[in-house]
């Protein structure tokens, strides 16, 4: 995980979705613009996200479909 404070959402490749449990293949599909490229992505909403006692819910994120990323952005 790391935290990155240019992104617009939390960010992750598919493998990470997959580990999981993300239903990633329903969510709506987008291009996303890398610092490698343009690529296939997903567009989802996570219905919660927990780091440390802090929670937030309905937050969205995106899944690039080929493993663009090796680490999950937050």
């Amino acid at each position: 995980m790391v935290v990155d404070t240019g992104a617009t959402t939390i960010s992750m490749g598919a493998s990470m979705a997959k580990h999981l449990g993300i239903n990633y293949e329903s969510g709506q599909r987008i291009r996303m613009s890398t610092a490698n490229g343009v690529t296939e992505g997903r567009r989802v909403i996570l219905k919660k996200v927990t780091i440390g006692e802090i929670s937030q819910y309905n937050i969205e994120a995106t899944v690039s479909i080929n493993d663009a990323l090796p680490v999950v952005l937050l």
